[in-house]
């Protein structure tokens, strides 16, 4: 019997080991392959669908320090103000703040590039902090 308790008491103990050693493997980080965060800092201009408002033109100076980003905005439908955000791969999302409404617009978009020189940006969004509700869709590209 003693021999028997020793055997369960050494194979405990070779688990319990083995279970400490593949937890501790497995909370090493393995390498990661982080890619470059792309650049999108410079002027926007495109097309807006309001749904209050209707269709406009929208631009935008996007200014970018890592994957932090803060800029200004204005649209010809009445909107203008500043926006602050990230971006993370190719998903971007903002909080944009109305200077002339005092609203805020929380945004959703992707950056979609086909090069460095052929990409947009299109995504929706949906005003809050205001007694009116509103939303909308954008699509924007790098202008000149």
């Amino acid at each position: 019997m003693k021999s028997g308790r020793f055997l369960v008491l050494a194979f405990s103990a070779l688990v319990l080991v083995a279970s400490s050693t593949y937890a501790q493997e497995a909370a090493v980080p393995k390498e990661q392959v982080v890619s470059p965060t792309l650049d999108i800092s410079g002027p926007w201009c495109g097309v807006v669908n309001d749904q209050n408002y209707g269709s406009g033109q929208i631009n935008l100076s996007v200014v970018q320090k890592r994957k932090n980003l803060h800029g200004t905005w204005s649209d010809n439908l009445g909107g203008f103000g500043t926006f602050t955000g990230k971006i993370n791969g190719t998903a971007i999302t903002v909080t944009m703040r109305d200077q002339a409404t005092k609203c805020r617009l929380a945004v959703n978009s992707s950056l979609i590039s086909d090069s460095s020189s052929d990409s947009n940006i299109a995504g929706s969004y949906a005003q809050f902090g205001c007694h009116q509700a509103d939303g909308g869709s954008f699509d924007l590209e790098r202008c000149n």
